[in-house]
């Protein structure tokens, strides 16, 4: 029987890391570049991106804590009695002492069988499968807008800023509190330094992360499988036995 390669604790720091990072960076937005924004995009950010940024901590919460889809043995086999029934033992899970349906895979950091496997994502220190997976292309869709306008916004006040020569313009009309409290230069340099650098930084990663799963939608397979080692545009290998189907992946 085929083994993992290795296995690898499951760890909650890049969760952490990720929504220490997330929080930072729209603070540091609300603190510098909202008290500088015009009526136009203060229409944009109160009725389009604050509530993606909303729906966008919960969705992450849902996916998050949404189970993947691991497969039980739910008719009491014995791994000895599996074996029995496939000719081909990569059909078997033996940790988890199952037949693997299609599409699943064993993963070595929930050291789970997972449904529809597509990935183990340490961001949300969990795996993407069959029972959260719509959830979690919601999720990656919704941040990435979110951070889009984010990104636009941002653009569009440091092309003032640049143009004008200083911060005057700045004149916190719709956020008055943090326009007189927070627009004094070190610190406004530094938060903006901070935006800047933390929506660029989240830009590319998520908005290809979007991209992939719409590949997966397009094809109608998984991550895994179209990175198996089979090659780039992987093919399900199933075989029936015993009146069900398999999974080699």
């Amino acid at each position: 029987v085929r083994t993992p390669l290795r296995y690898s604790a499951r760890n909650k720091t890049f969760v952490g890391l990720f929504a220490a990072l997330f929080s930072l960076g729209n603070v540091a937005a609300f603190l510098t570049v909202y008290p500088c924004i015009d009526s136009m995009f203060w229409f944009i950010l109160m009725i389009i991106n604050i509530p993606l940024l909303i729906t966008s901590v919960i969705l992450f919460l849902m996916v998050y804590r949404a189970p993947p889809g691991y497969i039980k043995n739910e008719t009491g086999e014995s791994l000895l009695d599996l074996l029995e029934k496939n000719e081909d033992p990569e059909y078997v899970c033996p940790f988890c002492v199952i037949a693997k349906p299609p599409f699943s895979r064993h993963c070595q950091v929930c050291q789970q069988c997972v449904n529809h496997f597509d990935h183990h994502c340490p961001w949300i220190d969990n795996c993407v499968g069959s029972g959260n997976q719509r959830v979690f292309f919601k999720f990656v869709l919704v941040i990435a807008f979110h951070i889009l306008i984010s990104v636009a916004i941002t653009g569009h006040v440091i092309f003032r800023w640049k143009s004008q020569g200083d911060t005057s313009f700045c004149s916190g009309e719709y956020f008055p509190i943090l326009g007189s409290i927070f627009l004094e230069a070190p610190l406004n340099y530094i938060l903006m330094f901070a935006t800047v650098a933390l929506t660029v930084g989240f830009f590319f990663p998520i908005w290809a992360l979007v991209l992939v799963q719409c590949q997966n939608v397009c094809s109608g397979m998984t991550t895994s499988q179209r990175l198996s080692r089979s090659g780039a545009v992987a093919v399900q290998m199933t075989t029936t036995q015993g009146g069900a189907t398999y999974s080699r992946i």
